[in-house]
């Protein structure tokens, strides 16, 4: 029988099982054909993530009311002003305190109604709790938290004003010692929270913002979980129908035990597309392609290899990346130094070789009338 068929035949019998079963059926796979046992939670995350996201869109494609707060609206003590946000399972608010004790913007993130069911709001308070463990520059700061007049849980936090981060640096046009500059934010950012004990399991540009002034700040710890936590399959495929596949790790798609190499993966992918304004992944995000060509600083490329291995053991830890990263910017920093020396030696040279060309060849006169 191929090995096509084989799988075929346990996914048609898994799918014929209750729920429990279902479950018991998946952890012996694991243990005598853990192939099919991936291939089977790929396949379940490809169908159910599909249909989940499906779902979402249809919702808020017929309409927004009575699946989110309207302008306006109170939540304790805030204001809602606008949407600036949303994701499967949420909506976040810019909001305004209605008690003048303070006057800068936050933002709240609210569990969308309709979605909140045990299980969601199960997720949620544990986002809660992870960030209000978090005290980082890096990291959005969680100021509140509560529960509103419907029931549905959300979180106050700290109203970033910015761009996600390969957006600011090509609208600011940054160059490669800049963008690595920001880049060694993040991974200090990560750094804290493995400190912490927690993975973010979520490391992609739209959750990485960039201010004005040029701070970034980390945020969404929906998918985060804390270091050796035990997940049994059914929370394997929750979390997976809120991966964005194509900044998961292997052992995430797969739903295997994670550890924060994990992040170092995803900072892997996003290192990459800061460094080529590439992304690793083909249009069908089912196949990750690396470019290293493309990478003209030899330490960067080696470094880079060292992030994206496909086995979790054989990556590099967050020390190791931010050392390695801090050094690679002293690099970039003395070559641009050299390469500035000498222009300041060339262009004087320049100025004198157009001036002995002008005494040689003189410009010519106008004719005469």
């Amino acid at each position: 029988m191929s090995s096509l068929a084989l799988l075929d035949q346990y996914y048609e019998h898994y799918l014929h099982l209750d729920n429990k079963a279902q479950s018991v059926f998946l952890n012996d796979l694991g243990e005598t054909k853990p192939e099919i046992q991936l291939q089977i939670l790929q396949l379940l995350h490809d169908e159910e993530a599909d249909n989940f996201f499906a779902t979402i869109e249809k919702e808020v494609a017929n309409s927004f009311q009575g699946k989110c707060h309207a302008t306006g609206d109170l939540i304790g003590n805030y204001c809602l002003q606008e949407i600036v946000g949303s994701g499967g399972m949420s909506f976040v608010y810019r909001a305004t305190r209605t008690d003048g004790l303070f006057q800068r913007d936050s933002a709240i993130k609210i569990v969308r109604k309709g979605l909140d069911s045990k299980k969601m709001i199960q997720l949620f308070k544990k986002e809660c709790k992870i960030s209000a463990q978090l005290n980082h520059k890096n990291i959005t700061r969680v100021y509140d938290g509560g529960i509103t007049k419907e029931g549905l849980p959300y979180l106050v936090m700290e109203y970033i004003d910015g761009l996600n981060i390969v957006e600011y640096c090509k609208h600011n046009k940054l160059d490669l010692k800049q963008r690595l500059q920001l880049f060694h934010q993040i991974c200090e950012a990560i750094h804290y929270c493995h400190e912490k004990g927690i993975i973010h399991c979520d490391i992609k540009p739209s959750n990485i913002l960039v201010n004005a002034k040029g701070e970034v700040k980390l945020t969404d710890f929906g998918i985060s979980r804390f270091v050796n936590e035990h997940v049994n399959s059914n929370q394997q495929l929750d979390n997976l129908k809120m991966l964005t596949a194509e900044y998961a790790s292997p052992e995430l798609k797969k739903g295997e035990a994670v550890n924060p190499s994990s992040d170092i993966y995803q900072l892997g992918l996003l290192l990459y597309e800061l460094t080529t304004w590439e992304k690793a992944y083909d249009n069908d995000v089912k196949n990750v392609f690396f470019d290293l060509d493309k990478i003209g600083v030899a330490p960067l490329k080696n470094l880079l290899l060292h992030c994206i291995h496909q086995h979790a053991d054989s990556r590099i830890d967050i020390e190791i990346l931010l050392a390695t990263l801090k050094q690679i910017i002293s690099l970039i920093e003395k070559k641009n130094q050299v390469t500035n020396r000498s222009m300041y030696i060339f262009v004087p040279f320049f100025h004198l070789l157009i001036y002995r060309i002008g005494r040689k060849f003189p410009k010519a006169e106008p004719p005469l009338n």
